[in-house]
């Protein structure tokens, strides 16, 4: 389990680093006394890149080769990273509902799933509407850049 002085002394490296500084996996499992690519490692990543997060410096996995501390200007796109991640949930939460076996269902489960499956309808109607809405956003060029352009 990580403790709290491995994770301020982990903290402390994070927040010296500067934006765009990849932080290797060895360096980290080193920084965090943990086993490379063990369950506890991800673990204390994740808590450190929560821990980090609030305070300025959020890290991003690249892949087989440890963690970048995110440039200012990706936050936005990080954020909507997350937001079709959840989008994704949503959908296979709406897959289970479309498969129940209703027919075996008892008035008060149907009733229950009925309820359940209107909300849901809503509330994918409203995601989807706002993922459209975020995309245009992340899609619309900069005021200040439109004359570097051209």
């Amino acid at each position: 389990m990580l403790s709290q002085k491995i994770l301020e002394k982990a903290i402390a490296i994070v927040d010296s680093c500067n934006y765009g500084h990849t932080l290797l996996h060895d360096e980290l499992a080193e920084m965090l006394c943990e086993p490379k690519n063990s369950r506890t490692y991800y673990c204390a990543v994740q808590k450190l890149n929560n821990t980090c997060l609030e305070r300025g410096k959020m890290l991003e996995c690249i892949y087989k080769l440890g963690y970048r501390v995110v440039d200012p200007d990706n936050y936005s796109k990080q954020a909507v990273k997350q937001y079709k991640y959840g989008a994704n949930r949503l959908k296979k939460g709406m897959k289970i509902l479309n498969y129940a076996p209703q027919e075996k269902m008892t008035p008060y489960g149907h009733a229950e799933y009925r309820s359940v499956m209107d909300k849901a309808k809503l509330l994918e109607a409203h995601v989807a509407g706002a993922v459209v809405e975020i995309n245009k956003l992340q899609r619309q060029q900069h005021p200040l850049q439109i004359g570097l352009n051209n």
